[in-house]
């Protein structure tokens, strides 16, 4: 089947823009209706511009993995996670990725980029077909590759909680490496006015209910997708050029889905 991007409608994400800045959590059920149809209830979104994302999911891992891609959860974990992701994918896109089971192995196959995946019982890749590069890192590593979203998974436990795994291949001028580990406190205590003494309750939340969609608005001087504080020091993005007036506004859809079995929730974000 041959599938033509172009056809796929634009996502407009302008009807979700608040007049007045806020850090507020701002959840909405996934679905509400921001002006895009069905799309507005999809945790993973593809349009027109899926492959320019990957060219860039590409070039960031080329340039080092370790810096976009962090996991430290147990293989059984990836295992839950992986298979979420792959349910998830064929529900939303069902002409768009195939899956099929034989015997305690997993067929998985991309039709837009051409990849297939054999998996083994624990999602380990024991085959891969047409891939960019040697080989990914890891099942997560290779299915972030097949969506626009970047992905982030966050733990709660017994009081706690904490980002266990990223796939964060274009950030808003903030490092994967500094983030891992930490809770979402500390991860999020670098944003201005944001309050974050019900932080550990807003994890749970989000762990055990949902999707959930918000959205993040910022500002850059440049359009490009990949702002990792290596490549965007926070304070870079003061500086404005008068000689080359240039403004672009940042828009992140996130959502959230829980995956109870492992008491935390998928995070995807994408520009």
């Amino acid at each position: 089947m041959s599938i033509c991007l172009k056809d796929l409608p634009i996502i407009d994400y302008s009807k979700a823009m608040k007049s007045k800045y806020s850090v507020k959590p701002d959840l909405q059920k996934l679905g509400h209706d921001f002006g895009n149809g069905n799309a507005d209830g999809k945790i993973f979104q593809i349009d027109s511009n899926f492959l320019s994302y990957r060219a860039e999911k590409i070039k960031a891992r080329e340039e080092f993995l370790s810096r976009y891609y962090q996991n430290n959860l147990p293989p059984e974990s990836t295992s839950i996670l992986a298979k979420y992701i792959i349910s998830s994918l064929i529900e939303e896109y069902p002409n768009f990725f195939e899956v099929r089971k034989d015997g305690n192995e997993t067929y998985f196959r991309n039709k837009i980029t051409g990849e297939e995946f054999l998996f083994d019982e624990k999602f380990n890749i024991i085959r891969s077909v047409n891939v960019p590069f040697k080989r990914y890192a890891s099942s997560l590593d290779a299915l972030a590759c097949q969506v626009q979203e970047d992905l982030a998974v966050m733990q709660t436990d017994q009081g706690s909680n904490k980002l266990s795994a990223g796939h964060i291949c274009f950030p808003s001028s903030w490092a994967l490496e500094d983030k891992i580990g930490k809770d979402f406190a500390q991860i999020h205590s670098p944003v201005p006015g944001i309050s974050l003494s019900y932080s550990h309750a807003l994890v749970e939340s989000i762990s055990n209910k949902g999707p959930f969609v918000r959205f993040v608005f910022g500002f850059s001087n440049d359009d490009s997708l990949n702002h990792h504080s290596s490549k965007m020091p926070p304070d870079s993005q003061l500086c404005f050029n008068t000689k080359n007036p240039k403004l672009f506004l940042r828009i992140e859809r996130q959502t959230t889905s829980p995956i109870q079995e492992l008491n935390s929730s998928l995070f995807t974000i994408k520009l």
